[in-house]
C-alpha cells in the first residue's frame, strides 16, 4: 500500500509540475520562473507538513504528500527540509556546508554531465 500511495502522490506531484511551467509559459514568462516557483511553493508546503507530522503522525498522508507529492513536485523542497533540520539541531557549521555543498556541487555537476555529454554526441 505504502509503494501506491507513493506512486500516486509521485505522478499528481510530477503533472502538477508541468501544469505550473504550462502557465507560466502561457503568460508569458520564462520557464526558469516556473522551477523557481515550484521549489519555493514546494518548500513552503513542505515546512507546513513537516510542522503538522511532527504533531499529528499519519503515514497514509505523509507517504502520499511529503514523499510522493512534494518529492515529485519538487525536491528543492527535501534539500530544504534537510536544511532546516540542521539549523532547528544548532548544527550552523553543517548547515552552512550542506547549502553550499549542495549548490555549488550540483550546478558543478550539471555544467559537467552537460560538458560529457556533449564531449560524447
Amino acid at each position: 500500500m505504502s509503494i501506491l500511495l507513493i506512486g500516486f502522490g509521485g505522478f499528481t506531484g510530477a503533472v502538477s509540475r508541468y501544469l505550473v511551467g504550462v502557465f507560466i509559459n502561457d503568460i508569458g514568462l520564462n520557464s526558469n520562473i516556473s522551477t523557481m516557483l515550484v521549489n519555493i511553493i514546494g518548500s513552503f508546503f513542505m515546512g507546513l507538513l513537516f510542522y503538522f507530522f511532527s504533531t499529528n503522525s499519519s503515514d497514509f498522508y505523509k507517504m502520499f504528500f511529503v514523499i510522493g507529492f512534494l518529492g515529485s513536485f519538487t525536491t528543492f523542497s527535501a534539500f530544504s527540509l534537510d536544511a532546516m533540520n540542521l539549523f532547528l539541531a544548532s548544527e550552523y557549521f553543517n548547515f552552512f556546508i550542506y547549502i553550499t555543498l549542495s549548490v555549488i556541487l550540483s550546478i558543478t555537476f550539471i555544467f559537467l554531465g552537460f560538458i560529457l555529454a556533449k564531449f560524447i554526441y
